[in-house]
């Protein structure tokens, strides 16, 4: 049986820097609500779901969302909600897995519930694109 691992806050920094950074990260010009800055740095800045670092580009960054592991619960709650890239957020939707744990007692093992379903959605993806750039690079030549 695996042991679910707690996400280190803010990548294992010192509590004083993760005070510098909640005051600093809710100020102008950032503007991130406190439940924002718990959520990212409970995440150590990556997609919960795929482990997509969202500080490597601003496309990254741009992408994170927050995501209510449970729809059907409390959107309030922050054991509720998970970091996300915009891909994964889009994939998972409003599924629910059966037989995901609560989130309120086991968020880790909620979050790896959704892991089937979002690999599969990822699969999906690689493989249109595949075919859309095939498609064009058969029709690039063929136009002249």
């Amino acid at each position: 049986m695996a042991v679910a691992r707690r996400a280190r806050p803010l990548g294992a920094v010192s509590r004083g820097t993760a005070d510098r950074l909640l005051t600093s990260l809710t100020a102008k010009p950032y503007g991130w609500t406190p439940t924002q800055v718990l959520v990212w740095s409970r995440a150590a800045f990556k997609c919960e779901y795929c482990h997509r670092n969202l500080l490597s580009s601003v496309m990254a960054y741009d992408s994170g969302e927050l995501d209510h592991i449970d729809p059907r619960r409390s959107r309030q709650a922050t054991w509720n909600l998970a970091l996300c890239c915009r891909m994964c957020n889009r994939i998972k939707r409003h599924f629910v897995p059966q037989g995901m744990p609560d989130p309120r007692n086991d968020r880790i093992g909620a979050i790896r519930a959704f892991q089937p379903r979002i690999k599969e959605g990822w699969r999906k993806k690689h493989a249109i694109l595949r075919a859309v750039r095939a498609l064009i690079r058969g029709t690039s030549g063929a136009a002249a």
